[in-house]
């Protein structure tokens, strides 16, 4: 199973970010986010690590949550 797809939502006005993931075997989960003053930073972020994890292993949840940290770390 890979992940296909990353895709962000905004829920006015209670400024939360709705996250859907879709894999190549018709599976979709979703996440929310919640941060009232940066919503939309949030749904920035959200586009942007999610295309670090299309055509990864929905599974490998320890490695995927490692790599997006580093991603975000100053090198």
């Amino acid at each position: 199973m890979k992940i296909t797809e990353i895709s962000s939502v905004l829920l006015q006005p209670i400024s939360w970010v709705i996250v859907k993931v879709k894999t190549d075997e018709g599976i979709t989960g979703y996440a929310e986010c919640n941060c009232v003053r940066s919503a939309d930073v949030l749904r920035a972020a959200s586009g942007y690590l999610g295309s670090l994890v299309v055509g990864r292993n929905p599974f490998q949840t320890e490695k995927i949550q490692f790599d997006l940290y580093r991603a975000t770390q100053r090198q």
